[in-house]
């Protein structure tokens, strides 16, 4: 059993940088496992599935900490486990971050939570405990950085 939640609804979305940009989008389809988890593939191209867990970040359930147990159908190694902050917008849409210790404008705000970077940068950033990891995540959602956004496709 494990405490992943839904934060994104099962359906299919489209991913990329902030609206604007030239690169294309990405297909996603999202679907919810049976123990909370949730799988993310992709249509259009020739990869293993991803397999990540949510848990809301403080009462709102404005902001999620995912993790990554599977990227590309590799299970995540052992005390190398990625985490992002997923954040839920209006109209279905979400914007996922990746706080990067080896990032000059991210690097101080893990440490104030008792984060530190990693010499081997997999993954560039390790917590001590849960709550250090809660704690910098907290800090970096009121900085709004840049993330990936996710928004709902229209169906084909």
């Amino acid at each position: 059993m494990t405490e992943a939640q839904i934060a994104i609804p099962p359906s299919d979305y489209l991913t990329g940088d902030r609206p604007g940009n030239v690169r294309p989008r990405t297909r996603i389809h999202v679907a919810i496992e049976p123990n909370g988890m949730t799988r993310i593939t992709q249509g259009e191209r020739d990869r293993g599935e991803d397999l990540v867990g949510f848990v809301p970040l403080g009462s709102g359930r404005h902001f999620f900490i995912m993790w990554v147990a599977k990227l590309d159908g590799q299970e995540a190694p052992p005390n190398e486990t990625v985490y992002t902050l997923l954040e839920a917008l209006p109209a279905g849409r979400y914007r996922l971050y990746l706080p990067d210790c080896d990032y000059d404008h991210d690097r101080p705000v893990a440490v104030a939570a008792g984060g530190y970077p990693t010499a081997d940068h997999r993954p560039s950033c390790r917590f001590p405990d849960r709550a250090s990891l809660e704690a910098a995540f907290a800090a970096y959602a009121r900085q709004h950085r840049e993330g990936m956004d996710i928004i709902p496709a229209r169906p084909r």
